[in-house]
């Protein structure tokens, strides 16, 4: 009896893996987000520490918009350019970057990694849906181990802690990855990189807010005079 007991309780926890990825299942059951995203080193394409502000409603609409833009300091020829703004009516994404360009580009484009994903990291992959989340959720286990870590402090927040550990050879990769106490948002995450310590950050997050049926349509262009 005790067995079975012990068996049934095995069967109510949830593994590391499923925990993890419940909370961010869990965004998709609201009508609109907003949340801000802080950010350092996660991106080669976007270099240094910026700040963003996502506001999202169903229906593949939203903005990404930059707060307080990256020190970094781009060099013609060389990788890496400033952030540009987002807005996706779900149907494009318009970018604006910060010279004023405006670019147009499929929402999900083929072969490639969005800007908006690129930057606006898990919580929108997982609410828009890409390629990207099969890629989180289909990792073999004999690459990929997780972990629940437990209570921790990170970043003036007060988190749970999980790992996914990349397994390459002798070589390992761990990403930290972090939830609230209560499970019910996903906080961020950071790894190691080459250039240091790369870390995202949610704060500031939101739910059920009145969001307008336009958002994502962006800007005007700015007129033109004659």
């Amino acid at each position: 009896m005790v067995a079975l007991a012990a068996l049934a309780l095995l069967a109510q926890d949830p593994s590391p893996k499923d925990a993890l990825f419940a909370v961010l299942d869990s965004y998709n059951k609201h009508e609109t987000i907003a949340l801000k995203i802080d950010r350092e080193n996660t991106s080669e394409n976007f270099p240094g520490r910026f700040v963003q502000e996502l506001k999202w409603r169903r229906g593949m609409r939203f903005e990404l918009v930059v707060t307080k833009p990256s020190e970094f300091k781009p060099e013609v020829g060389s990788l890496g350019r400033l952030a540009p703004d987002v807005y996706c009516n779900g149907e494009r994404t318009l970018q604006v970057w910060p010279s004023g360009l405006r670019t147009l580009m499929p929402v999900i484009p083929m072969d490639t990694v969005p800007i908006w994903e690129e930057t606006g990291d898990l919580v929108l992959t997982w609410l828009m849906g890409t390629p990207n989340k099969e890629f989180w959720l289909s990792q073999p286990t004999d690459r990929v181990e997780y972990k629940k870590v437990g209570e921790a402090e990170w970043r003036g927040a007060s988190v749970l802690e999980y790992q996914m550990i990349f397994k390459a050879g002798a070589q390992a990769v761990t990403v930290r990855m972090f939830v609230s106490r209560d499970g019910t948002q996903y906080v961020g995450s950071e790894y190691p990189t080459d250039e240091g310590l790369a870390w995202v950050q949610y704060t500031d997050q939101r739910f059920g807010l009145e969001l307008p049926e336009t958002l994502g349509d962006g800007p005007k262009p700015p007129a033109t005079g004659g």
